[in-house]
């Protein structure tokens, strides 16, 4: 026989096992805890008032350690079943939290990179230049080279003056 009392405070739920962990009421735990996972609240399985767990029984308490749930009890007995089932199922629920965190920073990432696309698709893209249009864009803002160029026109037009006087006149 196994009596299973729901408690639901604050900060979790609490199911307190007393009696057989055992065949049949195997499922009654299972049935249990799943009404009671509502995945809002932490919850908390106590075996202190158990008094006998079979193979059935460590597996499904091996199954809700797995989904998250934290296993108590304060006799020798069920910590020791409790270390057995940490040390078993151990592993794959630390490998279920590395999951969902590594998911969580993927989806993070995934996330951010989308916003900085979208970011950058809104500032207008640099203008592309050759090597020639770059060295001619420079150039043009550089005072010396603008101040040279000027003087350059300057004694081409004055060159081109005194030929203009060879020209014959009408008259």
């Amino acid at each position: 026989m196994l009596r299973i009392t729901v408690q639901k405070d604050e900060s979790a739920i609490t199911l307190k096992l007393e009696g057989k962990l055992a065949r049949v009421w195997v499922n009654e735990l299972e049935q249990a805890w799943l009404a009671a996972n509502d995945r809002t609240s932490p919850v908390k399985v106590d075996l202190s008032g158990v008094t006998f767990v079979d193979e059935a029984g460590k597996r499904i308490l091996g199954w809700v350690f797995e989904q998250g749930t934290t296993l108590h009890a304060t006799d020798c007995m069920n910590r020791s079943i409790i270390e057995e089932i940490r040390q078993r199922h151990g592993g794959r629920a630390a490998d279920r939290v590395s999951h969902r965190l590594l998911s969580k920073i993927i989806t993070a990432t995934i996330v951010i990179c989308s916003l900085a696309m979208r970011v950058r698709k809104q500032e207008p893209a640099p203008p592309r230049l050759t090597i020639r249009e770059t060295v001619q864009a420079v150039l043009k803002q550089n005072p010396e080279v603008l101040l040279a160029n000027l003087d350059v026109g300057t004694r081409h037009q004055d060159s081109l003056e005194p030929r203009s006087a060879l020209l014959p006149q009408a008259g």
